[in-house]
């Protein structure tokens, strides 16, 4: 799995530019019909929203209070299929939803909400059901018991969505071996060719070294960022189409919330926020923050985490809300789609999660929107118009094939010990060019209090930085400073 520019070849039938899970699916689909493709991205692989959702396969029950029932039909397909296909990144686990006196949505609307969300699922979802009041309290003592009228259980998916993106990448790089990924890549400058295509400037951010190839068909897949780069590119046929809202998350310390089971709050201002247990700390998020501007490596502000808090604190009494149970945060940004050409809508969480498809040039596209747990289906006719363009049969079921490659390092699993052969081997198969491509999204090390091994995190990376200095980008310093 090489990552040189300089070494790939100077013509490709489709460059997809975003290495998100949107350009993932894409660049996977039309690898597995022999298209010879090339992924590129400006930072690492699912660097910005793609490792920065809810980490949910997920229906979206929610959507169903907006009528948007084709949606939830085809996410709860999709997060059903990918229980069957990755069950190394997606697990389903049951989602508890208490119900109280002032909540927006009663014990009787939640219930009938989760018998049509089984409904809508083919009844492929584990079934749902209503717990009584007594029950509730029997089961989840931890929760705030005071006007508590009951609650619902129902069944949807965690999953990773960082590593999901990735091997969505790898498997198409094996499906074809003339297909190509690179990460820290950037277009620069595009421009119609004669010859029915367009010519490309492509520049590596590490390397500093420039790359001119053609390319037949130009997918943007870039999210949030899409508007300012078609803009720097020099789009004027383009008006801006995105509504970029800000999600923070944070994770917490296992012993600071005494539960089991995944649980969704409604909150006061007619949002939900989920809070998800791990087997050694707690995922909770998220907020929902319009913003004017897209920008990357955005953080979760001290604001939007005491609202986080916040909200845990009004559900488990026994919560301490302060940033001491903390063990780190994150946030990404949402490529909403603009519902009109006006402005920005009110609440960002009454916005559609479908996505569109623009023509912007001649054999030009632009995708945006959509949910984490559809993008395989997300690109479909974008992948079909292009196989057919080259004389094929598209067959939509190829996606449908279980993942190639499976990471080294797993979500689910935490394994004692990690040695220097595992990250060679990481190093070598899994597209990496930093320290941190390496320690953040391939281990998923975000913080050394995420470090589960029993070995020393500096002294491992220490011991192995002759052997691995001259093939990733990493300094001593970076180690030592690592926190």
């Amino acid at each position: 799995m090489g990552n040189s520019l300089i070494d790939i070849d100077g013509e490709y039938n489709t460059l997809i530019i975003g290495g998100g899970i949107v350009g993932a699916g894409i660049f996977r689909d039309l690898s597995l019909h022999s298209v010879k493709a090339l992924l590129i991205d400006k930072f690492d692989f699912a660097s910005q929203t793609s490792s920065s959702s809810s980490k949910m396969f997920h229906g979206g029950i929610r959507y169903l209070a907006s009528l948007d029932f084709g949606l939830v039909w085809e996410a709860l397909h999709e997060k059903n299929l990918w229980l069957k296909l990755a069950p190394h990144l997606c697990i389903e686990r049951p989602f508890l939803i208490p119900t109280y006196k002032q909540s927006a949505n009663g014990l009787l609307a939640m219930h009938l909400g989760v018998k049509l969300y089984d409904l809508l699922s083919s009844f492929q979802n584990s079934p749902s059901k209503a717990l009584s009041r007594t029950n509730i309290k029997k089961a989840y003592p931890c929760l705030t018991q005071e006007n508590l009228t009951g609650g619902v259980i129902y069944y949807d998916a965690i999953a990773d969505d960082c590593k999901i993106t990735l091997e969505s990448i790898y498997d198409g790089i094996l499906a074809n071996k003339a297909s190509r990924a690179l990460n820290y890549v950037e277009i620069t400058a595009l421009q119609e060719d004669s010859e029915d295509g367009h010519i490309v400037e492509l520049y590596d951010n590490l390397a500093a070294k420039k790359r001119t190839i053609r390319a037949k068909n130009i997918i943007f897949a870039t999210g949030p960022f899409t508007d300012t780069l078609l803009a720097k590119l020099g789009f004027s046929n383009w008006s801006p189409a995105i509504l970029p809202t800000k999600g923070s998350h944070i994770w917490l310390k296992k012993s600071s919330l005494n539960i089991d089971t995944p649980a969704v709050l409604q909150t006061k201002d007619g949002r939900i926020i989920f809070v998800m247990p791990y087997p050694d700390k707690i995922l909770v998020g998220t907020t929902e923050i319009i913003l004017q501007s897209a920008d990357f490596n955005i953080r979760p502000t001290n604001e939007e985490i005491d609202y986080i808090l916040d909200n845990i604190a009004a559900y488990f009494p026994d919560f301490e809300a302060n940033h001491s149970q903390i063990i780190s945060s994150y946030a990404g940004i949402r490529p909403l789609v603009l519902e009109n050409s006006t402005g920005a809508a009110k609440n960002a969480h009454k916005v559609s999660r479908n996505h569109k498809v623009f023509t912007i040039g001649t054999n030009i596209s632009v995708i945006i929107g959509g949910k984490l747990t559809t993008y395989r289906t997300m690109g479909q006719k974008l992948s079909a118009k292009i196989v057919k363009q080259n004389g094929r049969n598209y067959d939509a079921s190829k996606s449908k094939q279980p993942l190639s490659y499976r990471s080294k390092i797993l979500p689910f699993e935490r394994k004692k010990n990690i040695s220097p052969e595992d990250i060679f081997d990481i190093i070598t198969n899994e597209k990496i060019r930093t320290f941190e491509d390496l320690v953040k999204r391939r281990m998923g090390i975000y913080t050394l209090a995420h470090w589960h091994y029993q070995q020393d995190f500096k002294g491992l990376f220490l011991s192995i930085f002759e052997k691995i200095k001259d093939r990733i980008k990493i300094s001593k310093e970076e180690i030592e400073s690592f926190n």
